[in-house]
């Protein structure tokens, strides 16, 4: 005789995993449906911890999402993505709990300051012109400054703050925003550029 741990899952892990990554894209929806977003934070914590534990239980089924591309939806898969592909790296790295949630967050709503970017511009299909560039390199810092006001509300971490303004700058600081003074990015930026 043996005893066994009941599993209170119906859905077999690989199932699951789809469902959770799926359910983010769903929440990013609901997040940049409004050009003011109204953010559950405690939803979002719990989704990037849920993915957190699908990584650790089938990391290789939930990395193989990650090339899923919606066209339409391309902004919500990207940031999806990119939250799946930090928390991985993160978890290897061997960051806490807390440090990974943080990390999560910030790699979820990195682009959130494409609201403030026009459609015509996010979704042209050729290559922008000089202007349209400079309208869609402010999207780092609208995404910022937008995460700073839900910060007041909800608590959301400065990390996730520097992720949204530093995701585009370089190790040699040649990105965007340009900076006056700083030296580097920060550490958890450092792992977008991994």
């Amino acid at each position: 005789v043996q005893i066994e741990k009941a599993s209170h899952a119906t859905l077999p892990p690989g199932k699951t995993a789809a469902r959770m990554y799926f359910l983010g894209i769903t929440h990013l929806q609901d997040v940049f449906a409004e050009k003011q977003p109204i953010l559950n934070y405690n939803l979002t914590k719990r989704w990037i911890q849920s993915m957190t534990i699908h990584l650790t239980l089938d990391e290789s089924f939930l990395l193989g999402l990650t090339n899923i591309k919606n066209i339409n939806e391309y902004t919500l898969n990207h940031s999806v993505n990119v939250c799946v592909l930090a928390l991985a790296l993160g978890r290897r790295l061997g960051l806490s709990r807390h440090e990974l949630t943080e990390l999560g967050v910030g790699a979820l709503f990195h682009d959130l300051g494409k609201l403030d970017i026009p459609n015509e511009i996010l979704d042209k299909p050729g290559k922008l012109d000089p202007e349209e560039r400079t309208i869609i390199e402010t999207h780092s810092q609208r995404g910022a400054e937008r995460l700073v006001s839900l910060a007041v509300r909800h608590g959301i971490p400065s990390a996730a703050i520097q992720v949204a303004l530093e995701h585009h700058e370089k190790h040699d600081m040649s990105g965007y925003p340009l900076f006056a003074r700083k030296k580097s990015i920060g550490g958890f930026c450092r792992l977008d550029h991994a």
